[in-house]
């Protein structure tokens, strides 16, 4: 990563994407968390403990949904078909693309995102800016390069199969008679369906562009 992009700690460090500017990178989850850190930023080791004051199972389960990021469920329960993601509202801010911006800012509307992650983003890297956090602000979701701005990350998973197909197999927990919450969740939710849709169309037109890009 650092050698790639640069490094809060190491300036001297020529970045190789100096080469080629467009180069389009979407790093997801811990993808995000190497870009930061590689950039000299570093990060929460627990988030219920150290952003929520959650020491127990039991004060994470009985906590807000919009503050949960990974399913407790699935590391109680041993069977595969209990999903260890869980759904959350996002807040996007000023440095998001506009084509994700426009859809969450609709008649003032927050996109659900599914995550499986217990660390965060805690000093963010000297080279990026923040594009996404919780709803209450203690999270940071997204990350943007302030010279590169077609790197990109994600703390959240718009990746997983098990958002868009129907036969995949995750349920909340053993007892849930829903065989796909995630899959089904987006379906009922058109805004954050759209705007997962939009997350890979945006990265994708970067992603092109950087292909018709020659190398002098």
């Amino acid at each position: 990563m650092a050698h790639l992009l640069g490094t809060g700690r190491n300036p001297q460090l020529p970045a190789l994407i100096a080469k080629r500017p467009d180069y389009a990178v979407m790093a997801i989850c811990v993808g995000m968390q190497s870009l930061n850190v590689a950039d000299g930023g570093s990060l929460f080791q627990d988030i219920p403990s150290e952003i929520y004051g959650q020491h127990t199972l039991e004060q994470v389960q009985a906590s807000a949904p919009a503050t949960l990021h990974r399913n407790s469920w699935a590391a109680l329960d041993p069977e595969p078909v209990v999903a260890a993601g869980i759904f959350h509202p996002i807040r996007l801010t000023l440095r998001a693309p506009d084509t994700l911006r426009l859809i969450s800012d609709a008649e003032h509307i927050v996109p659900h995102v599914m995550s499986i992650h217990h660390q965060a983003v805690k000093r963010v890297g000297v080279h990026y800016d923040v594009t996404a956090t919780s709803l209450d602000g203690k999270v940071i979701e997204g990350i943007r390069h302030r010279t590169y701005s077609h790197v990109f990350g994600w703390q959240f998973h718009p990746e997983r199969p098990v958002l868009w197909d129907k036969d995949e197999v995750g349920k909340m927990n053993e007892a849930d008679p829903e065989r796909n919450f995630a899959y089904t969740t987006l379906q009922r939710d058109p805004q954050s369906r759209a705007f997962n849709i939009a997350l890979w169309q945006t990265f994708l037109s970067h992603l092109n562009g950087s292909r018709h890009h020659q190398v002098p």
